[in-house]
Parts: structure tokens; sequence; C-alpha cells
């Protein structure tokens, strides 16, 4: 019989599927309440290991309730605030979650901001430019004394990093929609993860930072991130990262007009951009913000300026950035007190053979409702004892527009693992794959795996017409289990 865990993957991505995104829906917190906790967590990563630091803030109020989440990442040679935007946090009953830049070697602390495929030696116009140093996590090919220059910071890999940190929030506590924010190096970080990670955040702010020349073409700029919502943050007067773009200290940087176009273009707003009122125009340092006009419902590219250089901040500047992120971001999505909207069918089908061994006989519920809490179980036969395995999952819509809503590489199928399905930025609802009870005997009985899943209260109907294929491997390499969900409404 099928250790109805390894079908469970399935039923949860079964309703994954059915439109969605997957959840953290736990009946309490584990992480600490109320004061800030420091965490190390280990990343092996693009040939480097490293003992990773960061440090969250639960609000009390997000203890044993969904809140969304904040991650920051401070900026060249700096390191975690001691204060940041806790104060905020707790008001706006949000997440806090700081990141700590790598310092391998005398190099200072940085953030590896330079994606896989980016090319960004023509933003550079010497071999010795400001704020640049050989990181010792940086091989000979990478940081030689011809190009060193053009080595922006550590090589360890700092996606992999963010990743493994959002992993470790969603299972300490209850976490809604994600957003990020950072200054200088760290506002450059934002743009990295904005292309690696495109259908992570639901906003994004960064903070005196912009990308360099050759890291914010249209094609770096992935589809997926269309619901995603930006404001740039900016001094009017910094030479370090000019709003204005062009080159200071030898690199080269995208002004914010081009970057606010850009993003522009790839979430169907318009060209053109209008003075943007916000409760926080005017003050000591003169805001004044602007946005692109006829974005879709929900989607804001801003920018808001104000005077000073690069290490200036308004004294209205944390309130303002916690504004945008609470009514500027897209509909409400949260909330712990949904009602139902609609039934949602779901059919899933075993697609393995008789080399696989698992084989799934049933599943229940049939279908599922939106906005409440659905329990799911499913259930079949094994053939052989299981130890552990891998699981693989592509979630994608089956009609117009046809976009994928999320997947999972390569996954211990012996632990939990959360899964974030959105499409072109909207959240469909939230659910948690709890992982096999390891080992597993095929001299068990039938054993059900529980499913928690809530979906949105209301959802396009393209994001409740889904398929979701799902492969798992044993750990001797025999193959585990096959089998795909489909939704249609």
């Amino acid at each position: 019989m099928v250790h109805s865990m390894c079908l469970g993957s399935l039923a949860l991505l079964l309703a994954g599927v059915d439109g969605i995104r997957r959840s953290s829906r736990k009946a309490a917190a584990t992480a600490t309440v109320g004061s800030r906790t420091a965490r190390t967590i280990t990343i092996n990563a693009g040939g480097n290991s490293a003992n990773r630091q960061y440090q969250y803030f639960v609000p009390t109020q997000c203890g044993n309730n969904r809140c969304p989440m904040l991650l920051d990442f401070h900026g060249q040679y700096g390191s975690i605030p001691n204060t940041g935007f806790d104060n905020q946090a707790a008001s706006n009953s949000f997440v806090m979650v700081y990141l700590q830049g790598m310092g391998d070697g005398s190099c200072g602390t940085g953030w590896n901001t330079i994606a896989p495929g980016q090319d960004i030696s023509n933003s550079c116009t010497s071999g010795t430019l400001s704020g640049t140093c050989c990181y010792n996590s940086c091989n000979s090919s990478t940081c030689t004394n011809r190009n060193r220059g053009c080595r922006w910071a550590t090589c360890h890999d700092d996606v992999a990093f963010t990743s493994a940190v959002l992993d470790a929030m969603r299972s300490a506590v209850n976490v809604g929609d994600i957003y990020v924010t950072g200054s200088s190096n760290g506002g450059m970080m934002s743009h990295t993860l904005m292309t690696t990670m495109p259908n992570t955040f639901k906003g994004v702010v960064p903070q005196v930072g912009l990308p360099l020349v050759g890291q914010w073409d249209n094609d770096d700029v992935p589809s997926a991130l269309s619901g995603t919502s930006v404001l740039y943050m900016h001094a009017r007067n910094d030479r370090t990262i000019p709003a204005d773009g062009g080159f200071a200290g030898g690199w080269e940087y995208v002004s914010i007009a081009e970057a606010m176009r850009t993003l522009a273009s790839n979430h169907g707003c318009g060209s053109s951009t209008s003075a943007w009122s916000t409760p926080y125009d005017g003050g000591s340092r003169n805001i004044a913000c602007a946005r692109h006009n006829n974005c879709p419902n929900g989607v804001n590219i801003a920018s808001c300026l104000f005077n000073g250089g690069h290490s200036a901040w308004p004294s209205e500047g944390n309130d303002l950035l916690f504004w945008f992120l609470t009514d500027n971001t897209g509909l409400a999505r949260e909330s712990e007190n949904l009602s139902p909207q609609a039934t949602i069918p779901l059919s899933v089908t075993d697609c393995g053979g008789s080399s696989h061994i698992a084989r799934l006989s049933g599943y229940s519920p049939q279908s599922v409702q939106t906005g409440v809490e659905n329990q799911l179980n499913a259930w079949g036969s094994i053939s052989e004892d299981v130890s552990g395995g891998r699981l693989n999952l592509n979630a994608a819509m089956t009609g117009f527009p046809w976009t994928g809503l999320g997947s999972v590489t390569n996954h211990d199928i012996c632990f939990p693992k959360e899964l974030e399905l959105r499409a072109l930025g909207i959240w469909g609802g939230t659910m948690v794959y709890e992982g096999l009870e390891c080992p597993v005997s095929a001299s068990l009985g039938s054993i059900n795996l529980p499913i928690k899943l809530t979906l949105a209260s209301i959802l396009p109907g393209g994001m409740a017409n889904t398929r979701t294929d799902i492969n798992g491997t044993a750990s001797n390499g025999k193959p585990l289990l096959c089998a795909s969900v489909t939704t249609q409404r």
C-alpha cells in the first residue's frame, strides 16, 4: 500500500494545483514570539559551504495567526540592524527577517548580486573600482587581476541562502505573503531575487539600490514577476548609486526610470508616469512620488525620491515603506475567516507502471471549496520497503495564459516541504506537504496523510484549471510514484 504520505504529496499538490500557493497554516508557531531571535543555517551551494546567520522578529499577534513576512538585506559592509523595522512590523502585523551578508576574507560584508548567466563585464571602466575586492569564496577564474574590478562581492550563493531561510521561517511561523527590501547593495540584491525567485514576492522595495548595466535587460526580467509591485525609494543627490543611473565609482548603473520602464513593460503597465500622492509627501526631505499609469489591478510600479545623499533616509521612510507594502501591492489575500465561494472538482490519476513501488488507489474528497480550510487524504499500496527518496513536482495552468504555478525539484520525500504557487502574481491559497514517515514498511496497513489546504475565496477562472505532475524516486533508484492531479471548474 502506498504510504499515503507519498500520495499526500500528490494530494497536497492536487490541491495545490487547484490554483494555489501552498501553505503554512499551523496550529501554533514554533518560532520565538515577541523578541528578536538569532539563527544559524548551513548552506552548501555553488561549490561553497558556510554557516549563515539571520535574525527574525515575530510580533505577538503573529504567534498563532498567519502574517505577511518582510526580508531585509543590509548594505555593503553592513550588518543586521539592532532595531531595523521591528516597530513598524509590530504595528502592521509583519514578521521581520534580517539576513547577514558574507565578508569572507578581509573584503567586508556584501551580497552576491550576479545571477547565473548575467554579464556585468561592460559595467565597469577599470580593474580597480570602488568597493571591489577578491573574496575568498571567488575562485581564480572568477576573480583575477584582470577582472577583479568586475567582481562585486562574495561568491557565496545568496539566492540559496534566501531560499533556505524562507523554508526555515515557513516551518516556524504561519507565513502569508512575502516581501523584500534592502538598502544599497541590499537593494541590488532585491533585484537579483526578483529575477531568480519571481514567483515568491508580492512586493519589493529597493532603497538606494539599482542593478548594474547587464542585469536588468528585458530578457533578465521574467514574465512570472508581472504580479509583483515595486517601489524605488532613492535619494536625489546620491552619488554612490545615482538615481539617474550612469557611472559612479567606475560602475555603470541602470537608472530608476529605466528600471521602472522595464518592469512596466513586463507587467503590462502604460509607458507614461504621473505624480503619485502619498500620506508622506513633503516633509523635511521633500518626498515626492510617481508611478506608471494603467498598471493591472493591484500592481504598482512606483518611485519616491527624497533630498540627500546615499546614506540619507527620511524620518517618514519606514512608515512610507510599510504603507506601500500594506496598501499598494494588490488586494488583501490573507484572512483567518474566509468564507466558501466555490466548489472545484479534483481528478487524481496514477500514471505509474508495474515497476513503480507505490500505486495510487484512492483519494478523498473529490472536490475542494475555496475560502475554507480543506482536509485532504490520499492512500494506496506499496510493494517494498522504502527508506527514503526524492520528489519532483511541476504545476501549471491548463488554459490561458498557460502559466506555470510552481515546482519542486529533487526534494527529500521524508521531510516537509512548502511550495508557494502563484500565477502572474495572483495568490491562490496555501497548502503544506508533511513528508513521509520514513522508513516506510510494506507490511504496514493503509496509512492516511492529512493535508490542510486553504484556497483563496475568489479564484480567477484560469487558476482553477490546472495540472500537477508528480514523480518520486526511491533511495535505491527505483521509480517510487507517478501521479497527475487535475482541477477544472
